[in-house]
């Protein structure tokens, strides 16, 4: 893959949330903004939407991998056994593979971890603000004489 190639993809990746808004307008069905409506989606979407888009077909993958990576998305794709199309209709002969649900479990215990690590830092930082507030050094008692 050349540079530009894969950097149009990771440009597409790191504009994805622009993207999809850009893609809600178009398929609001196929890219709902709330979670539970959200459904797997059929193979071969990229040449319609780079199509409908202009954006490049690269450009176009790294958009939708940003859609794919999202908690939704992969919580859809366990739940479902099909997936639907841009119209956002199931589409009865197009099942969900068992690698695409191994990927969305890997990629949910990523989105976990990446919490965990967050929440850890935020207690961490949290624990630092306390103890900042102290002084350092120990209280003087007085003890009556």
């Amino acid at each position: 893959m050349s540079r530009s190639r894969g950097s149009e993809w990771l440009q597409g990746l790191k504009e994805s949330a622009a993207g999809i808004e850009v893609l809600r307008s178009l398929w609001p069905r196929a890219f709902p903004e709330k979670g539970h409506l959200v459904r797997p989606l059929s193979s071969g979407l990229v040449g319609p939407i780079a199509e409908r888009t202009g954006w490049s077909h690269r450009y176009t993958r790294g958009v939708l991998q940003g859609w794919k990576q999202r908690r939704a998305y992969c919580e859809a794709v366990l739940q479902y056994d099909h997936r639907w199309n841009l119209d956002g209709e199931e589409i009865a002969d197009a099942a969900v593979e068992e690698g695409s649900r191994e990927q969305a479990r890997r990629q949910l215990a990523a989105i976990a971890a990446r919490r965990l690590r967050a929440e850890q830092r935020t207690a961490q930082a949290a624990l630092g603000v306390a103890h900042a507030g102290r002084s350092e050094e120990p209280a003087q008692h007085h003890t009556p004489l």
